[in-house]
């Protein structure tokens, strides 16, 4: 702590006998931490490192597109979601055995489901 304050006063003493010296230190230490930032700034994508050399970072997105928002349709002939039921999906519509009530009953004996 102490050789810091030291360093600290000897640059101010130097800041007030000789600036030119401190603006050239300051321009020097600039273009030194520009070329560092450069440097860490670089991976496998845009220099010659090997891909190992990246870290677990996530990269970036290849497509540099916008999202439109707009809900992805469908391709033609692709199968429709199934309707779940009783919060089991299944390909057909015959309910599980241990589903199916004792008795049946009748459309009309039991009420429609309101739709949403």
């Amino acid at each position: 702590m102490r050789e810091l304050s030291q360093r600290r006063a000897g640059l101010l003493a130097q800041a007030r006998s000789k600036p030119e010296e401190i603006v050239g230190l300051v321009l020097a230490l600039e273009a030194k931490v520009r070329d560092l930032e450069g440097r860490l700034a670089l991976n496998s994508a845009n220099s010659s490192k090997a891909p190992s050399s990246d870290g677990l970072k996530k990269t970036a997105p290849r497509s540099l597109r916008e999202k439109t928002g707009r809900k992805l349709r469908r391709p033609a002939g692709a199968p429709r979601p199934h309707a779940q039921a009783g919060g089991k999906t299944r390909p057909h519509a015959r309910p599980f055995p241990g589903d199916l009530p004792l008795r049946t009953m009748r459309r009309s004996e039991f009420e429609k489901p309101a739709r949403p």
